[in-house]
């Protein structure tokens, strides 16, 4: 009896594991990717292929104008590190985040790319940009309860 309890625990234990190296690859994967469209003012084409989060708070005119003004504000990102992250060993799958220090036209930054991952591609949810002590930071859409118009 004793047994079968512990090969049941075991399989229930080992069936409900998530691949947490797996997570952070695929996030690590949409910051590149992110880097990429960033740089090159793809806000549409990131837009387009956002989760459905960025949809439901923000229109595409909004989105727009609003990576456009962070894109200004910092210029380009030359060079990203995600140094931490998020993950789920067990249980359901949200959303995956990694953060690190980044470095853009205007000086050094901490950059947090969020992404939804459970379709297997990453699809951003949310990033925000922190410039240092004593500034803003910036969060787009941003965790909100409005529609950003």
């Amino acid at each position: 009896m004793i047994s079968i309890l512990v090969s049941v625990a075991g399989s229930l234990v080992t069936g409900g594991c998530n691949n947490t190296k797996e997570q952070r690859a695929l996030a690590v994967a949409g910051a590149a990717e992110f880097l990429v469209k960033y740089n090159d003012q793809a806000f549409t084409e990131m837009y387009d292929e956002a989760d459905l989060y960025v949809h439901r708070k923000a229109s595409r005119r909004w989105w727009m104008e609003r990576c456009s003004s962070v894109r200004a504000e910092l210029g380009a990102l030359k060079d990203f590190k995600p140094m931490t992250n998020n993950d789920y060993p067990i249980g359901n799958v949200g959303i995956v985040w990694v953060s690190g220090p980044a470095i853009s036209e205007s000086g050094p930054a901490t950059l947090r790319l969020d992404w939804e991952i459970r379709s297997g591609s990453p699809k951003l949810f949310n990033f925000q940009v922190e410039r240092g002590a004593g500034t803003s930071t910036i969060s787009v859409p941003g965790y909100t309860a409005k529609v950003l118009r």
